[in-house]
């Protein structure tokens, strides 16, 4: 700091400056954070699309998403029963989901996933929002996780295994109607 300047500042703050200066960025650098809500845990994943061959679509996770017709990747969660997942197919439900856009190949949800164990899975959402086409593509079955408040589950790569729209569907029909 120029000294005429420090000098100047000092006549004003007079000999409480060096004891201010540590209080007041440390004041103003908490009072600059955000907090975020903490209503339970969290869920990070990613994900990658391939053909039910095990074929890449596209390099570009925006172009595979673009010809699987494949708008966002949707995150379920609820409770996991007794022995783990409840019989029958997982349903999304009760505001337990996050979407998040195919492109961005990772998502994290809010601090919003009940404590406790819960069965997580994934679900493709087509473009306009429509649900895609079951038996059209496959995606792991429900994973049961502990979930702490506060705490992030991370699931790791999921991979989600779709029609190439830009290729002949098979006789199933594509993931996502064109």
């Amino acid at each position: 700091m120029n000294s005429a300047v420090f000098r100047a500042v000092k006549g004003i703050a007079g000999p409480w400056l060096p004891v201010l200066s540590p209080v007041f960025v440390s004041l103003c650098a908490v009072s600059a954070t955000s907090c975020v809500d903490v209503d339970g845990g969290a869920i990070e994943l990613s994900w990658t699309l391939r053909t039910f061959e095990g074929e890449v679509i596209s390099s570009d996770q925006e172009e595979a998403c673009r010809r699987a017709g494949i708008e966002s990747i949707r995150v379920c969660w609820r409770p996991a029963g007794a022995g783990g997942v409840d019989a029958g197919a997982p349903e999304c439900a009760g505001g337990r989901s996050r979407t998040f856009a195919c492109g961005d190949d990772r998502g994290v949800t809010r601090f919003e996933v009940e404590p406790g164990e819960q069965a997580i899975w994934l679900e493709p959402v087509c473009e306009g929002g429509e649900m895609a086409v079951e038996g059209t593509y496959q995606v792991p079955a429900p994973i049961v996780r502990g979930v702490a408040e506060g705490a992030v589950v991370a699931l790791g790569a999921q991979l989600v295994e779709a029609t190439d729209g830009a290729r002949n569907c098979p006789a199933a029909g594509c993931t996502c109607d064109f």
